[in-house]
């Protein structure tokens, strides 16, 4: 039972810290918290570049390329898949440091610049400095895999879906002759068995899905801490003119 283990005096972890050695400490752990978050921050965009990269690579080879096929374009968009799973990862380690910075931001540097902040967060003092001990003594993620997924989709790879989605069309134009009606586009689309406005459909309907999934899988907002939309403020005309 919980009352029967023996109690350990706190001195044998650490001793009291002053005001200026607790200070000292709250200096040094954001200057690594920081590191850590523009180490990842990095890495997110290291993934972005390679299915940029990726996609670049595949649309000129296919588009310039008279014997490949429309659906060489299908491998753009798994590799590109693959590096959204990686960076949604990637996206869920960054938001572990970037809370982190923001909790320090707000509860200590902002109140030690503006008397308001800082009564506004006095109140708050004891809660976020054992909201971020518990996650320096038990890291944890902050929001749930599905968000992470979808923000990446929603900013970035949804942009490189529709780039490959446009030259999958343009190659169907084309190959494997010009074509000079809708209905000989129609029919160029045909693989895998099926029909070409099967094949079309099918395209266009996974395309809308993916935009749709961005917007559900970021309906709910955990990532807590990031930065407001723009909104016009009184001191908005100010900013940078000091």
């Amino acid at each position: 039972m919980d009352q029967d283990k023996p109690t350990v005096p706190y001195e044998h972890y650490a001793h009291e810290f002053t005001h200026g050695e607790w200070m000292q400490l709250m200096i040094h752990f954001y200057r690594g918290e920081m590191n850590r978050a523009t180490v990842w921050r990095q890495r997110l965009d290291v993934t972005t570049n390679w299915a940029v990269a990726t996609t670049a690579g595949m649309i000129s080879f296919t588009l310039g390329n008279p014997q490949a096929p429309p659906e060489t374009i299908l491998l753009s968009v798994v590799i590109c898949l693959i590096m959204l799973h990686i960076e949604a990862r990637r996206y869920m380690y960054y938001d572990i440091w970037r809370s982190r910075l923001r909790m320090i931001e707000r509860g200590l540097i902002s109140p030690a610049l503006w008397k308001g902040s800082a009564e506004r967060e006095l109140e708050r003092e004891p809660e976020w400095r054992r909201l971020l001990a518990d996650d320096l003594h038990e890291a944890h993620f902050h929001m749930p895999y599905m968000e992470a997924f979808g923000r990446r989709l929603q900013r970035n790879y949804i942009w490189l879906l529709v780039v490959n989605y446009g030259a999958w069309l343009l190659k169907l134009e084309t190959w494997p002759q010009k074509a000079t009606s809708l209905a000989d586009f129609v029919a160029h689309a045909a693989a895998w068995g099926l029909p070409g406005s099967v094949v079309l459909l099918l395209a266009s309907l996974a395309l809308l899905f993916a935009v749709f999934f961005s917007r559900i899988a970021t309906r709910h907002r955990y990532a807590h801490g990031e930065a407001l939309p723009f909104h016009h403020a009184p001191d908005q005309d100010r900013w940078g003119v000091v």
